[in-house]
């Protein structure tokens, strides 16, 4: 690396004459780690592999007991309460059906476990305690839609896409002729009943006879693989001990050569101070001078990048990026908040009649109508956030000083010689709303007046015609 005219004025060692020898080390260094990661990766990854897939073995088990709980529970919700009782009527508890739905949609049913295990590599023990577990939670599942179904005949209960996904159970033509308290009591003996409580019992003794299984399986297998693992490990340390030596060593130099130097720079820096430019490498020393004259003139680019970044160069008022940021920050409650949408009428008449540089002047125009109508309001903030689009946001404000700037904002107009359309959202607390429906109502009250414009405009002008 060769240094500038100015570099080499400034003392230290350079980075060269130090990276040299520590590169040295360190590629030995990492030759040693490399060859010890090998060894340890050949004897311990056959072992990883192992227990992570038994692990997700284990995992889908135990998925089953768990998805048949939570059916139970949503279903029971359901059952139990399938009306809630609100001031204005009952109305359909519709949450629990549709959260078991979701949950009878998803793929960890006993059936398609029992898929995967009889492609897994286990025992047939483990697969025979998951094909009955599967049994027995199908058999759940069944009485379940059953009592479902026969809820849903007793209660008007909205469209639900949901229960498109699952199979609906068929009620016999008795059940469909009785009255609704019994089919309600039909509903509390099948969820109550001895053949439920039995599936529910002969799923969670199979689901965990059939973990129970497969960790005994996994167990002696490991065991096996672990001895390779042990040799390698043993390995490992003897290679680990023998590094260590030279890498306390390493970092003994680095910390008196390199770290302490630095962390004198650093305090400097994160205490906004000029830092000292005669200790440290070479290098450093030359960026603790590039530091020294950039924070000298700091205010300055902080003010020129922040200007550049967030005003409209045209009409000196912040722009769409400040626009958007200011918004996403003032979304806090307990103050009431305008906002005001503002569209600049024919300004591409303008353009294409007088030039761009009339319907730059026209936006200026606009721009100076706006700010001396509502900018001149307290806790106000005036934007162009688009080619003919302004805003105002106004907080801590009341219908009433809307209404006051308003009227000044239409003799500003006449006074400026310009047509600007506005669309006005206001709320007493922004933290009953956000900024983003403000705008929208705003948008749509400001385009609502600008074809009211438009179109007063074009009448105007035929009755001009036909009168000539």
């Amino acid at each position: 690396m060769k240094l500038g005219k100015n570099a080499k004025r400034i003392g230290g060692i350079s980075t060269p004459k130090f990276v040299a020898p520590v590169a040295i080390i360190l590629v030995i260094l990492h030759a040693f780690i490399i060859f010890a990661i090998l060894q340890i990766t050949r004897a311990s990854g056959g072992l990883s592999s192992f227990m992570a897939q038994y692990g997700e073995y284990i995992s889908e088990a135990g998925n089953v007991q768990a998805g048949s709980s939570r059916l139970s529970e949503t279903s029971f919700s359901f059952l139990f309460h399938p009306m809630i009782e609100t001031p204005g009527g009952d109305v359909p508890n519709t949450g629990p059906l549709i959260a078991y739905c979701t949950e009878l949609a998803s793929d960890n049913r006993g059936t398609t476990v029992v898929a995967h295990f009889r492609s897994y590599d286990i025992n047939e023990d483990a697969v025979s305690y998951m094909e009955t577990a599967a049994g027995a939670g199908a058999q759940m599942i069944e009485i379940q839609t059953h009592a479902i179904e026969l809820v849903l005949a007793c209660y008007t209960f909205p469209s639900l896409p949901q229960l498109d996904t699952i199979p609906r159970y068929t009620l016999s033509d008795e059940e469909k002729a009785m009255t609704k308290e019994e089919k309600l009591a039909v509903v509390y003996n099948l969820i109550t009943g001895t053949e439920y409580s039995e599936a529910k019992r002969v799923l969670s003794e199979n689901v965990s006879a059939c973990t129970a299984s497969i960790r005994e399986e996994m167990t002696e297998k490991s065991q096996q693989k672990t001895k390779v693992v042990t040799l390698s490990r043993r390995f490992l340390w003897g290679m680990t001990l023998s590094v260590i030596g030279v890498l306390l060593f390493t970092f003994a130099f680095v910390i008196f050569q390199v770290v302490t130097p630095l962390r004198g720079f650093v305090r400097g820096i994160e205490a906004g101070d000029f830092i000292d430019e005669k200790t440290g490498l070479q290098e450093v020393r030359m960026l603790a001078n590039a530091y020294n004259v950039l924070l000298a003139n700091k205010d300055k680019m902080e003010d020129f990048l922040r200007a550049a970044a967030e005003t409209d160069a045209l009409t000196d008022l912040p722009n769409r990026y400040y626009f958007e940021q200011y918004m996403s920050k003032s979304n806090e409650a307990g103050y009431s908040v305008a906002l005001l949408l503002f569209d600049v009428n024919y300004l591409k008449d303008t353009n294409d009649r007088e030039g761009h540089h009339a319907g730059d002047m026209l936006l200026k125009r606009a721009a100076s109508t706006i700010l001396n109508s509502y900018g001149a309001l307290p806790d106000s903030k005036c934007f162009r956030y688009g080619g003919d689009e302004f805003a105002a946001i106004i907080m801590n404000c009341t219908p009433q000083n809307i209404a006051e700037a308003t009227v000044t904002f239409t003799d500003e107009q006449r006074k400026n010689n310009v047509s600007i359309a506005m669309g006005c959202a206001y709320t007493e607390d922004i933290g009953n709303t956000t900024f983003h429906t403000l705008f929208l109502r705003a948008d749509h009250e400001m385009y609502a007046q600008k074809s009211k414009i438009h179109e007063r405009d074009r009448l105007a002008a035929e009755k001009s015609t036909l009168e000539d």
